[in-house]
């Protein structure tokens, strides 16, 4: 009887171990904390940033390097007032693209063609689409985070084989400095462009400090295209009504049921 009771216990402490070992490892990966931050911005009741977009290119080995330094500012208010507005670099031309809602339809306006348009019956990812060229992919950076249900693509939402490299001080504050690899699809599941990208995440609020998104793979020798976004979010922010609407220049100040033009 001794035996078995020895036994019995020798056998349910294997079996422990078993189903401890078989659990999943420690959740503190890359992964999961970009899980986790993806999680975070969907559930914010506001959210405001200010950002600097830097974009680096080079077209030949021998070319310079054509580095412009962008503006974008965002504000979001649940379930759906939202601004940003992107500015570009005086030396590339100064332009400016905005996409406001104050309640009703998104709208959009860019300075480079003076069209103002809004988005009605459900289209609003249109206006993040359409922005995403002018505006060096800004529109898709934040936005598909903060309207998680539109199911928008962007450079956070398509990072795959993603690795915790360690720990890392952005403008003072401690982050967790993540690899990954950026994949756009098309809808077959072939690789249109993949890109080794880099991203700090703030550790108390994991929200996105950094971004880097690096030449993408297969382009020539001593080519480069790289961008780096620098955020400085900040967590449900009091934003007032006024803080969503637009004036479109040229006009009188612009509400969502204004007709398109």
């Amino acid at each position: 009887m001794k035996r078995f009771l020895v036994d019995a216990l020798c056998t349910a402490t294997l079996v422990v171990t078993l189903v401890q070992d078989a659990q999943p490892a420690a959740p503190a990966d890359g992964t999961h904390l970009l899980e986790q931050s993806r999680a975070r911005y969907s559930t914010l009741r506001s959210y405001a940033d200010t950002a600097t977009i830097v974009t680096e290119y080079r077209s030949a080995p021998n070319a310079p390097t054509l580095i412009e330094r962008h503006r974008l500012q965002t504000r979001y208010r649940a379930p759906r007032a939202f601004f940003l507005q992107f500015d570009e670099d005086p030396k590339a031309g100064a332009e400016r693209f905005v996409i406001w809602c104050d309640g009703g339809d998104f709208q959009s306006w860019w300075s480079a063609t003076g069209v103002h348009e809004a988005y009605d019956g459900g289209r609003g990812a249109l206006a993040f689409a359409l922005g995403d060229q002018p505006t060096r992919g800004a529109t898709v950076l934040i936005a598909p985070l903060l309207f998680s249900q539109a199911q928008m693509k962007g450079p956070l939402t398509i990072l795959r084989n993603a690795r915790l490299e360690g720990t890392e001080s952005i403008d003072g504050r401690p982050a967790h400095r993540i690899s990954a690899e950026a994949q756009e699809t098309y809808a077959n599941g072939y690789t249109l462009q993949s890109r080794a990208a880099m991203v700090w995440l703030d550790q108390q609020t994991l929200l996105v400090l950094k971004l880097v998104l690096d030449t993408p793979r297969g382009t020539g020798a001593g080519m480069v295209d790289r961008t780096t976004v620098t955020f400085e979010p900040r967590v449900d922010p009091a934003l007032t009504d006024e803080q969503f609407r637009f004036a479109v220049p040229g006009t009188a100040l612009s509400s969502a049921t204004e007709t398109r033009r």
